[in-house]
């Protein structure tokens, strides 16, 4: 007997895009100054450091895949991910071939996952179908978040427009302050800023991930998404 598989199909085609931006800092100036050994009452140097924080943060949270404070998403896909289900002929020794379909969740690319706002399809005439939220479940326990279809329940039947034709608007963040974000994440973020501000011009952000000691402590936090 000869046996086959389906070939790999990949996560589908994504955009994300962030719509509401948090409303503060994970952490301030005063937090790099004491690390730096600048004076709280020298505050020449809080502008440059706050564009660094800005920085660090954006560079933590796309090498970890985070949202650290609260803020808003939407994820555009061009399709409904497959899945793909192994068929037995008789003996479930090896799998004879996958049969693929659509898969029943979503997997939503920043973490940690707080509330989805909504779950839209569009057609090919740009009409937009939201999903009655009564037919899934949103996993915020698992990392990456996730919209799962319940028991029973089908994705509308729609003929989706070739790009972008799935939407989910989404909530991420530890929460609204800095004091919410994880204590390591927090520090790896000093870390990088009073490297970067001691070498500035003189080194890029990768390099200042590793040097400073920063990719140690966010490591832990990565998250690693499985292609559906």
């Amino acid at each position: 007997m000869s046996f086959s598989r389906q070939p790999y199909l990949p996560q589908p085609r994504e955009a994300l895009v962030r719509t509401v931006e948090p409303v503060a800092d994970p952490i301030t100036a005063a937090d790099v100054k004491v690390l730096l050994g600048i004076p709280a009452a020298d505050t020449g140097s809080d502008a440059l450091i706050g564009s660094f924080i800005k920085a660090a943060t954006a560079q933590c949270e796309e090498y970890c895949g985070l949202a650290l404070i609260t803020q808003t998403w939407r994820l555009s896909l061009d399709r409904l991910p497959f899945a793909r289900t192994p068929w037995w002929d008789g003996v479930r020794e090896l799998a004879v071939t996958e049969i693929e379909g659509v898969g029943d969740e979503i997997a939503l690319p920043r973490s940690p996952l707080q509330s989805v706002t909504s779950v839209s399809l569009f057609a090919d005439d740009d009409t937009e179908t939201v999903v009655d939220s009564a037919i899934y479940y949103v996993d915020t326990q698992s990392e990456p978040g996730r919209v799962v279809l319940r028991y029973g329940q089908v994705w509308p039947s729609i003929v989706l427009r070739p790009a972008n034709g799935v939407q989910v608007l989404f909530v991420a963040g530890y929460g609204d302050a800095g004091s919410d974000v994880p204590a390591a994440i927090r520090e790896g973020l000093k870390l990088w800023v009073a490297y970067m501000f001691e070498h500035r011009g003189a080194c890029d952000a990768g390099g200042a991930m590793v040097k400073s000691g920063a990719e140690a402590l966010w490591k832990p936090y990565r998250q690693r998404r499985e292609l559906l």
